[in-house]
């Protein structure tokens, strides 16, 4: 479990960067992301939906808690997390809170996310 908390820390840092450089060696090249805007297969459309978002959100912060992991092995990993967030958006704050769901793998001895659903929190 220690070292899925390192890696979801490390994504988290990668994230408030708003620097696809420094987020996409955090996903595997097959990944598959769903998000509230759309799907996204593969490392060249996430890298777009990355890019967009962040040309729109300033100030960006991202917080990831509450990691429950379902499944842990050497080479896999099940996380559900919760992923809270604040940005400037045209010149007015906003703040959200979602929850996600990660499953990760190993590739050449470091995890990689291989699919992500993140989507508004449950009311």
């Amino acid at each position: 479990m220690d070292s899925i908390i390192k890696f979801m820390d490390e994504y988290q840092q990668a994230l408030m960067s708003t620097n696809w450089d420094k987020l996409s060696s955090f996903f595997h090249d097959n990944c598959a992301m769903l998000y509230s805007d759309g799907t996204y297969i593969g490392k060249k459309a996430l890298k777009k939906a990355f890019e967009k978002t962040f040309l729109l959100m300033k100030k960006g912060d991202f917080r990831i808690s509450n990691i429950h992991c379902s499944i842990i092995t050497d080479q896999f990993c099940t996380c559900l997390f919760k992923l809270s967030w604040s940005a400037e958006v045209c010149g007015d704050k906003i703040i959200g809170e979602d929850r996600g769901t990660c499953s990760l793998v190993v590739v050449d001895n470091s995890w990689q996310i291989i699919n992500q659903h993140l989507g508004p929190v449950a009311k």
